[in-house]
């Protein structure tokens, strides 16, 4: 999943950042605020939904009058989530096997050479 991250050039909408951990899915208006992890921010125009599940970001979303409910926005961004893990064990299990990829990563190592200037030091 593709991530912003806020910064004090950027701050988090939120938390008008406090902290600088705050960040959000590129593709969401879900916000993973660090300030506010168990509470709501007076900050108009974002709700907080709840903290997730290891306790580290309090859950805020858009609160723009959209009829889309925070639900769906919350499981919509589950579903992407998903999808992208999914994504991410098909690459590994296509991938070769540890102790085959260091083989022929040695193999290749050994055919190259070092630079004139790379021997000298």
């Amino acid at each position: 999943m593709s991530w912003e991250y806020f910064s004090p050039q950027n701050p988090c909408p939120v938390c008008d950042g406090i902290t600088s951990d705050c960040r959000k899915p590129r593709d969401s208006d879900i916000i993973l605020c660090h300030h506010f992890i168990d509470t709501q921010s007076s900050t108009p125009g974002y709700k907080f939904i709840k903290p997730t599940a290891d306790r580290i970001w309090g859950i805020h979303v858009l609160d723009d009058g959209e009829k889309e409910p925070w639900q769906q926005r919350i499981e919509k961004y589950n579903s992407l989530r998903d999808r992208e893990k999914r994504t991410q064990r098909l690459k590994q299990s296509q991938s070769l096997p540890i102790q085959e990829r260091s083989h022929h990563n040695r193999i290749m190592l050994q055919s190259l050479s070092l630079d004139d200037d790379h021997q000298k030091s």
